[in-house]
């Protein structure tokens, strides 16, 4: 796909009504999150704008999509700025951490650097009058579920696996990004507060899983994790339901 390609099917994305527009930016793990918006607001215009593997701070170079997404989606965001209630941005803890999550959960370290490019970009966005929420990163469970069921006879010798993960780097990484963010405009929300209170889950209320792989949503998960969002931090509440006049 062209680069003008890309923009015009951005444009075709919309929805009809460009009116108090939810717009949904960032990698694979924001469009779990915009599936999960659309379901719980069925009358609010939420928009999905993502791209899996691109996300801001990233730490490897960028690729050419990446780069296209970035620049095409920002404008397309300042553009529309009028129209637009809120901007939630998410992405990869992975994204933000030195180290390799799939392959050693004990190494990885907060890269700093990173989360001052997240920061920046999301206030260049914000200044332009649109307020811009950062849920969180969440954590990753590894290996990855279709893996481990693979070597457990149950789910209750998996729940016991899983418990030895050390998710330190995650709570690291969430403890960082709300000092990054304490000052900014921009507000962040924790998504590790909810996920793991008190320990890291994989499952949904029902028994089931709330993850496909590492830490993608399965339906029943993306909806009982916005619930909880919800609950938990107040201002996610109240910018998705107020309304621009």
């Amino acid at each position: 796909m062209s680069r003008q390609e890309y923009v015009d099917a951005l444009d075709a994305c919309a929805p009809e009504a460009l009116d108090n527009l939810i717009v949904v930016y960032g990698d694979s793990h924001a469009a779990g999150i915009w599936s999960a918006l659309s379901r719980g607001l069925p009358d609010r215009n939420v928009m999905q704008i993502t791209a899996a593997g691109c996300s801001y701070g990233g730490l490897k170079k960028t690729s050419k999509k990446c780069t296209d997404f970035a620049e095409i989606a920002s404008k397309w965001i300042i553009d529309h700025a009028d129209n637009i209630e809120v901007v939630v941005y998410s992405q990869r803890a992975k994204s933000l951490l030195n180290g390799a999550p799939e392959e050693n959960l004990t190494t990885l370290t907060v890269a700093s650097g990173a989360l001052e490019n997240v920061r920046k970009s999301l206030e260049a966005i914000q200044n332009t009058g649109t307020s811009v929420i950062y849920w969180g990163p969440r954590p990753e469970f590894h290996p990855a579920l279709g893996i481990a069921l693979g070597t457990v006879q149950s789910i209750e010798h998996l729940k016991a696996r899983y418990a030895l993960l050390d998710m330190s780097a995650f709570l690291e990484l969430d403890t960082a990004l709300k000092a990054e963010f304490k000052d900014s405009p921009v507000t962040y929300i924790s998504s590790y507060d909810v996920i793991c209170a008190p320990t890291c889950t994989f499952l949904s209320e029902d028994g089931g899983p709330l993850i496909v792989d590492y830490g993608h949503w399965t339906t029943t998960g993306g909806d009982e994790v916005l619930r909880a969002m919800r609950k938990k931090h107040n201002i996610l509440g109240e910018l998705l339901n107020q309304q621009k006049m």
